[in-house]
């Protein structure tokens, strides 16, 4: 995992699959915390690594690689996917999520933020997101195959967004929500969005 942050995501995976999971963040202290975690809970498919992924000594290493909501925060973001290719193996395969530069609101207006401002409202974002064909454009400049690109949650989540944010400082409106957050996630993944405020994208190496 490309930017494993808080390390939910590792081990996750490293608890269901019998495979051998890596997590690189770039914020060495989280990723000294994530590997004292795992080292107390005994996870010995699971590591963390601190650091830039170029100054890594990995090469063709790797089945899959996956970067989730980490593109958005990249200026070089074709640079860092070029150094992601060369740590997977000639068969191995990319998953990359990331924000739709569109975003539908839950008034039904879909609005676009300029990337000069995105980070006025994701802090740290140096592009407000994607297109699809933004993201096909950028994985094949990288020298991915790009095997398909997909939208996801759409205006259900929206509301689940709103909602959470709306009560994120009152945590006893917090936990009532919560049901009602998990139906609004149902109904989203039961149903494909008209329009996702989310992209994922499935590649391999050309």
């Amino acid at each position: 995992e490309v930017g494993s942050g808080d390390g939910l995501f590792s081990f996750y995976l490293a608890d269901r699959y019998s495979v051998n999971v890596t997590g690189l963040e770039l914020n060495a202290i989280e990723a000294t915390a994530c590997q004292h975690l795992a080292a107390q809970r005994s996870r010995r498919n699971l590591h963390f690594v601190g650091g830039r992924l170029e100054d890594q000594p990995w090469t063709e290493q790797f089945d899959l690689v996956y970067c989730l909501d980490v593109l958005e925060h990249v200026p070089d973001d074709v640079g860092l996917l070029v150094h992601m290719r060369k740590v997977l193996k000639p068969s191995g395969r990319l998953l990359v999520h990331v924000p739709n530069r569109h975003y539908l609101d839950t008034d039904r207006v879909l609005r676009t933020v300029p990337d000069e401002a995105a980070w006025k409202v994701n802090p740290g974002h140096v592009r407000a997101g994607y297109t699809p064909d933004e993201l096909s454009d950028v994985l094949t400049r990288a020298g991915y195959r790009v095997d398909t690109v997909q939208a996801t949650q759409g205006l259900p989540i929206a509301w689940a967004h709103r909602l959470h944010l709306w009560a994120e400082k009152r945590l006893p409106l917090r936990l009532l929500i919560l049901p009602l957050i998990d139906v609004l996630t149902f109904i989203d993944r039961c149903r494909p969005p008209a329009h996702g405020n989310t992209l994922w994208a499935l590649a391999h190496k050309a």
